[in-house]
């Protein structure tokens, strides 16, 4: 019975006292939202050619669309550079 009145007695001072609680800044990384704008895709210049246009038309719709893709591209690597 001392064991326990001792034990009791131990437990209600560790409840006693009072603990000083500091704040302290931590630096943990955060997730933002992007906030970039939504880039339509472009609509590209084959899809105007048919089976019955010249070779010379399909190779010009061909450069064309090279030259769509690349400029689309650049705009998605901006975009997803606005978010990093």
């Amino acid at each position: 019975m001392n064991q326990a009145a001792f034990l009791a007695l131990l437990l209600l001072a560790a409840c006693g006292h009072d603990v000083a609680l500091e704040a302290k800044p931590v630096d943990v990384p955060v997730s933002v939202p992007c906030k970039a704008p939504i880039i339509a895709r472009p609509i590209w210049a084959t899809t105007t050619v048919n089976a019955q246009s010249t070779m010379f038309q399909q190779a010009r719709a061909l450069a064309a669309t090279n030259e769509q893709r690349k400029a689309y591209e650049t705009n998605l690597g901006a975009a997803n550079q606005a978010c990093q």
